[in-house]
């Protein structure tokens, strides 16, 4: 991505984390998605990153549903507490760092 993960956590900026439930209960934190600029910047775990970058999330308070992707900005990074709310993959709300 170009842009080196501990500046990245230093802006001042929006931002959610991405949890993985572990067996014991606890969470690990394995991606962060942040705002900068107008676009989002994922870093964290290769493949989780990836498949978000190809595949996108759904947005289905949208009618019709539509797919967003890290290049559009807040909305993306709003909804991605909504795609990752099973038992294994759970994200934050927006949080303002």
């Amino acid at each position: 991505m170009g842009i080196n993960f501990l500046m990245f956590l230093a802006i001042d900026m929006k931002f959610v984390e991405i949890y993985k439930i572990k067996n014991d209960g606890s969470q690990r934190v394995i991606a962060s998605c942040g705002l900068v600029g107008e676009t989002i910047v994922c870093q964290g775990e290769k493949v989780l990153i990836e498949n978000l970058e190809r595949d996108g999330i759904w947005d289905d308070s949208q009618t019709p549903p539509q797919k967003l992707f890290p290049k559009d900005g807040i909305r993306f990074l709003e909804r991605l507490r909504f795609s990752f709310t099973s038992g294994y993959l759970n994200a934050s709300e927006v949080k303002e760092k």
